[in-house]
């Protein structure tokens, strides 16, 4: 515990080691003590401190991840601050030690000055500030006398060094997340996907032999359902996730893909898994979502599935020169992926796979005011199809004779919509030589 005493110190217990000659301590230090010791190097000329200009948005966004951990009991971590006491310090070794592990003596009137963890500490400080009854620590990695140069080519050394890991891999690892969920059990539950999703990889690597990245599957599963960050995934949802996915897959013959030609063949001479075709799915069953049922989508698919002669005859629909002017460049080759590839790419696959996202019960809803409801309206249609059936009559017929009826009869042809008995004596007074004796 840090204590004042007579010399006018800070006192902390810490342990002492050497890098390249020079003597650092590691200490832990209550966070609400941080702003007291800590002073500020990120303001006047840039040439004058070791640290870059403070940004105030980075630290917020500690400042939540702590508060946010802080109040729902979630585990979190925050790394160690490195930085440099400016005076000489005391450090006694404790008895019984090899002589590294004691208390540590700072001079009041010492400045420390961060070169790495600036906006960590910035995040502290707000964190205490709303929270100032936590009782958590922060490790601190303190140099002794380092000159403004050293302490400048440290901070370059540092973030030259340092290698941010790929947007995929975070995502995988960020158990937090339940749309982070949702994509790893896609990912497991899918046949064609299972074990063939790059984790680590943003894109996956040319002579790779897994199908798609976990970050371009992760985008395009939030297109498809409109996901945001932190959002909540019923159980249905999850259902409904792994129904279209594992319809897609089929329909593009993935499975296929992975185990008779090779994935990294199949990317030389087709696009069927680049990073824009997984997001046009998304996009595409976005729009088929809003007026289409999960599983009446994915039975469209399986039924458009059904018509390929061979896999070979799909894969030959996804040749790169097949998607020239829709997300490949016709001169250079190149695969783009930008939102206005991925959208055209989205409405070509709509096209390619038969599948219509208007409104199915257009033709009949747009015959009515408001008073009717679209429950009404579905179970109108459902007695219609019904009759259709029994009667062998075209639906096209129908869905061109009936809106002209309700026209006409200022809608109370709706009475002969909601009765059976009603429905097939019209059908047969008005397709006489198409209805079934």
């Amino acid at each position: 515990m840090t204590t004042q005493t007579h010399e006018y110190f800070f006192e902390f217990p810490a342990i002492r080691g050497r890098q390249a000659g020079r003597e650092q301590y590691v200490l832990f230090v209550p966070m609400n003590m941080l702003k007291r010791i800590l002073a500020s190097d990120n303001s006047g000329d840039v040439m004058s401190r070791s640290q870059r200009e403070h940004n105030q948005v980075r630290s917020r966004k500690i400042t939540n991840y702590l508060t946010g951990g802080h109040d729902t009991k979630r585990d979190w971590i925050l790394g160690t601050l490195t930085g440099n006491i400016d005076k000489a310090v005391i450090f006694n070794a404790a008895e019984g030690t090899k002589g590294d592990v004691g208390m540590l003596s700072i001079p009041m009137d010492a400045d420390i000055k961060l070169f790495d963890g600036q906006h960590r500490s910035g995040g502290i400080y707000g964190y205490i500030d709303a929270r100032p009854d936590a009782n958590d620590m922060i490790t601190l990695l303190l140099t002794v006398g380092l000159p403004l140069e050293t302490r400048q080519q440290f901070f370059s050394d540092i973030n030259n060094n340092a290698t941010k890991p790929a947007t995929a891999i975070s995502m995988a690892y960020n158990h937090k997340d339940p749309v982070n969920d949702l994509v790893r059990h896609i990912a497991s539950s899918v046949r064609a996907l299972a074990m063939r999703v790059d984790y680590e990889h943003n894109v996956v690597p040319g002579k790779s032999d897994l199908l798609v990245s976990f970050k371009a599957l992760h985008d395009a599963t939030r297109k498809m359902f409109g996901l945001r960050a932190g959002d909540e995934v019923p159980a249905a949802l999850r259902h409904e996730a792994v129904t279209l996915w594992s319809a897609w897959a089929d329909a593009l013959h993935w499975e296929w893909v992975a185990e008779m030609l090779g994935a990294s063949t199949y990317r030389t001479m087709a696009i069927g898994t680049h990073g824009v075709m997984v997001n046009a799915i998304g996009l595409a069953t976005a729009m088929m979502l809003e007026h289409h049922e999960a599983e009446a989508i994915a039975q469209q698919l399986r039924a458009h599935r059904q018509q390929d002669t061979t896999c070979e005859d799909r894969s030959q629909t996804f040749r790169h020169e097949r998607w020239h002017g829709i997300c490949v460049d016709a001169q250079s080759g190149t695969v783009k992926c930008d939102a206005a590839a991925q959208s055209r790419a989205a409405m070509h696959l709509l096209a390619l796979f038969g599948l219509d996202p208007a409104n199915p019960h257009a033709w009949l809803r747009e015959a009515c005011d408001e008073s009717v409801s679209d429950e009404a309206i579905a179970e109108m249609i459902g007695k219609v199809e019904k009759v259709a059936a029994e009667k062998n009559l075209s639906m096209d017929s129908l869905k061109a004779d009936i809106p002209l009826m309700i026209a006409r009869s200022e809608g109370e042809f709706l009475q002969t919509l909601n009765h059976m008995r009603k429905l097939r004596q019209w059908a047969k007074e008005q397709y006489p030589e198409d209805v079934k004796a």
